[in-house]
C-alpha cells in the first residue's frame, strides 16, 4: 500500500507524456492489487456456477475462504492421488457386487464436488463436517500408507460410513483425492 502512495506522491503532471502514461499505469497496477487484496480477504472463493437450490446448497458447504486455504496441494502427488481415486471406485464396487448390491456408477457431478471437498481438507489439515443433504465419507492417511484398500478398510471399520457404502438405494459415486503436507485425503460422495 506504501508503494502506491509513494507513486502517486511522485505522479507530476509536468512530466512528458509518456512518462506519465507509464507512471499511471503503475498507479492503477497498485490500487487493483489493493483492491484484489481486499477484495479476497473479505468474501469466500466459489469457482462454480450455482444452477438449483439443491447444487447451491451444496457448494455452499464446499466454498473454503481465503483464509482456511494455508497449505497448497502436493502437486508432485495427482498421479497418486488419481491412481487411488480409480481403484477407490474398483475396490469398492468390487466389494458391493461379492456382497450381492449393484455397482455404483462412475457421477461425473459427484466426482467434481468430491474432488473439491477432498482439496479443501488438504488445503485445510482438517475435516469439515458433512452437510446434512450430502452422503459422504472421508478420511486421511499418510503418503506411505495412502492406499485405496487402506481407506476402505478404515470406512469398513466405522458402522455408519460402511452403512453408506453398502446402501442399496444409492446408484452414483464421486471419489476426490488431495495431498498436502505428508496427508493425503480421501473422500466418497454417494447419491
Amino acid at each position: 500500500m506504501q508503494q502506491f502512495f509513494d507513486a502517486l506522491k511522485n505522479f507530476r503532471a509536468t512530466a512528458p507524456s509518456g512518462d506519465r502514461i507509464t507512471e499511471a499505469q503503475r498507479i492503477l497496477s497498485y490500487m487493483l492489487a489493493a483492491i484484489t487484496l481486499i477484495g479476497a480477504f473479505f468474501h469466500t472463493f466459489d469457482s462454480t456456477p450455482q444452477n438449483s437450490s439443491q447444487q447451491a446448497t451444496v457448494n455452499d458447504a464446499e466454498k473454503p475462504t481465503l483464509r482456511d486455504l494455508v497449505q497448497p496441494i502436493d502437486t508432485a502427488r495427482i498421479w497418486d492421488d488419481s491412481l487411488i481415486r480409480n481403484d477407490i471406485v474398483q475396490i469398492l464396487n468390487q466389494s458391493r457386487t461379492d456382497s450381492g448390491r449393484e455397482p455404483l456408477n462412475p457421477d461425473f457431478d459427484l466426482g467434481s464436488r468430491a474432488q473439491k471437498w477432498a482439496e479443501r481438507n488438504a488445503t485445510t489439515n482438517s475435516f469439515k463436517p458433512t452437510p446434512a443433504n450430502v452422503v459422504m465419507v472421508q478420511a486421511a492417511l499418510g503418503y506411505q500408507e495412502a492406499k485405496a484398500s487402506k481407506f476402505l478398510d478404515t470406512w469398513f471399520k466405522d458402522q455408519a460410513s460402511q452403512a453408506a457404502l453398502a446402501d442399496k438405494k444409492l446408484t452414483k459415486v464421486g471419489v476426490g483425492v488431495a495431498s498436502s503436507q505428508g496427508r493425503t485425503y480421501a473422500v466418497v460422495q454417494l447419491s
